[in-house]
């Protein structure tokens, strides 16, 4: 085998391969197809962001793009070659977290649940971050977006990593960011499809998220 080196203006960031065989990733501006041997690179022009673009998600129907669009917090979705751009207005949050780089596995634990948009075995598409300040998440129904926040039961500034439970239950964590950390925004929520329950030390925890 030949390796082949390929460059692209603005760098790249993703990969993530389509069911069609094309090859998806990123720069700060565009979104980059590579298919058959050639790059393609959409813009707003093309119904795609207009803002910076810091994250890019596959699930089982769709890519997701996370970034900026008309000055606010966005993502973009494309699905049979068509682009959706999605906002708070459409029941987005209003900010998506961006993880550090804590997909590992460490003393065989695996870390890979420190995901930022998750999709459940049911189809939907989790987005974690905040909302109007405070830590929020939404679902993606597949149609339309349902957004859970503070007033729901959740604590903190920012929900920053998710796992779906065997039952079907989804479990959150949350932080505060801040030079000491404030414990009122730190713990494990469980949502059982209509509300939220805390857990914290408390409760038996070794320490709080």
């Amino acid at each position: 085998h030949n390796w082949v080196k390929y460059t692209f203006p603005g760098g790249l960031s993703g990969g993530f391969e389509w069911d069609d065989g094309s090859v998806w990733f990123h720069t700060q501006k565009q979104a980059v197809q590579f298919h058959e041997g050639v790059w393609i690179g959409y813009g707003p022009e093309d119904g795609f962001l207009d803002g910076e673009v810091y994250g890019l998600h596959k699930t089982s129907q769709a890519l997701w793009f996370i970034g900026t669009h008309q000055g606010h917090h966005a993502v973009a979705r494309y699905e049979n070659s068509a682009w959706r751009i999605f906002t708070a207005a459409d029941g987005l949050i209003d900010e998506v977290y961006k993880p550090r780089r804590l997909q590992r596995i460490t003393a065989g634990v695996d870390f890979t649940f420190l995901k930022t948009v998750v999709e459940t075995r049911d189809g939907s598409v989790w987005f974690l971050g905040k909302h109007e300040g405070d830590a929020a998440v939404c679902r993606w129904n597949g149609n339309t977006f349902k957004r859970y926040t503070t007033a729901d039961g959740l604590v903190g500034e920012w929900a920053h990593v998710a796992h779906e439970a065997s039952d079907g239950s989804m479990w959150f964590g949350t932080w505060q960011s801040g030079v000491s950390y404030d414990e009122r925004g730190k713990g494990l929520y469980r949502f059982d499809g209509s509300g939220f329950t805390r857990f914290t030390k408390s409760d038996g925890l070794s320490g709080d998220l």
